[in-house]
């Protein structure tokens, strides 16, 4: 039995929320395609993140709900390989990293005319994005084996996130990574396997802090010199070390089973800003993820094809201790339909995603104090991908 037809791919609609700030991962099946081949991607993906925030008056607590937390993006996606008898070259230009959020850390200590109250709560906001360049070879050692050999070129562009005590600038930088990774093929009962692993690539780069007028008190308190308001270091975080394992077979006549296992060390890629000042220094408390996919190919003729799949993320905690951690994995279904003439496939697919609930709780003078709770949040992917065979 051999099934040689093309399986559209959600690749950009289904990672509708993830672990860290994972955004999307690297997708190699552009390089078994025949011949040379691109394919351009687009994915608009839309958020219903809410929290029962803290809000904190003078002298007291309370709790309000807090909306639209993280933002609305847009996703695009660029791929293209050339086949040279056994050597195939490859490039594919994604964004691999996001954290867009959009709470009201900043007037958390805000008061107004007398009110003894602040305007926000404790969630920070920030924008910070990595687009990644992958640069692939790929060897056929027979049929049945091929070797993969890359670099990933990582471009944090320039951030800013905001807290209770100030604002954070992270100047842009560039950093470089490897891919390795090999498959194997029976090409009669279309099964491939390829397990792909990239290590961490860390990055250091230049930033400011501007402290606010809360923040200040902090900086005072944490022993800074005088009452420094502006400070330059330097902060560091990291594209984590990835293990991901595709694979596909046929089972029955024009049907394929697909499935990937994607494994995120988190743990040991935290963003890492210091000030120098212990009470206004921020950063992530990401743990490890594993990610997996399961679905089901159908061709129904020879231009229309249809997949759905499911797949959930694990590895987080019911609670947390930073303000920058909005979930706690995810269940997601996906559905896509593609559509087949000559040498031009289009593609297009929906993602619907429940999030997981998380707490955000930080011990505050030994008593634990919950800053935020997430629950019953969802997100959803629709996305449109052509591809072109020449």
């Amino acid at each position: 039995m051999k099934i040689v037809w093309f399986v559209p791919s959600l690749l950009i609609a289904t990672q509708s929320y993830a672990g860290g700030w994972e955004a999307s991962a690297l997708d190699t099946g552009f390089m078994y395609k025949d011949g040379n081949y691109g394919e351009l991607s687009y994915a608009s993906l839309d958020y219903d993140v809410k929290a029962t925030a803290l809000k904190a008056p003078l002298g007291a607590a309370s709790n309000i709900t807090e909306k639209n937390i993280v933002k609305d993006q847009n996703r695009t996606v660029f791929s293209f390989k050339t086949s040279v008898s056994d050597f195939t070259l490859g490039l594919s230009s994604y964004t691999s990293a996001a954290m867009k959020l959009n709470g009201s850390g900043s007037t958390y200590y805000v008061l107004s005319d007398g009110v003894t109250a602040g305007h926000g709560t404790a969630i920070p906001s920030a924008d910070a994005e990595i687009n990644t360049l992958s640069f692939i070879g790929k060897y056929s050692f027979s049929e049945n084996l091929d070797v993969l050999l890359g670099v990933n070129q990582n471009t944090l562009a320039d951030s800013t996130a905001t807290t209770s005590r100030g604002t954070y600038k992270i100047s842009g930088k560039a950093g470089m990574g490897e891919i390795y990774g090999f498959a194997y093929s029976r090409p009669e009962i279309a099964l491939r396997v390829e397990l792909l692993a990239q290590p961490k690539a860390k990055m250091t780069t230049s930033t400011n802090y501007v402290a606010s007028a809360y923040g200040t008190g902090t900086i005072t308190a944490a022993g800074c010199t005088g009452t420094q308001t502006n400070i330059n270091f330097n902060s560091t975080l990291s594209r984590p070390e990835t293990y991901t394992l595709n694979f596909q077979t046929g089972i029955a006549e024009n049907t394929l089973l697909i499935g990937s296992i994607h494994k995120t060390n988190w743990s040991k890629a935290q963003i890492d800003v210091p000030t120098g000042c212990s009470a206004s220094a921020t950063g992530s408390k990401f743990t490890d993820t594993t990610t997996t996919k399961i679905g089901v190919g159908r061709k129904l003729s020879d231009n229309w094809s249809v997949l759905a799949s499911y797949q959930q993320e694990t590895g987080g905690k019911k609670t947390t201790t930073s303000l920058f951690t909005v979930n706690n994995g995810y269940q997601s279904i996906n559905l896509g339909l593609s559509y087949t003439l000559d040498n031009i496939t289009i593609s297009g697919g929906y993602s619907y995603t429940d999030i997981g609930d998380v707490s955000v709780v930080i011990p505050v003078s030994g008593t634990d104090t919950t800053y935020a709770t997430y629950k019953n949040n969802t997100a959803s992917a629709l996305g449109l991908k052509l591809g072109v065979s020449f």
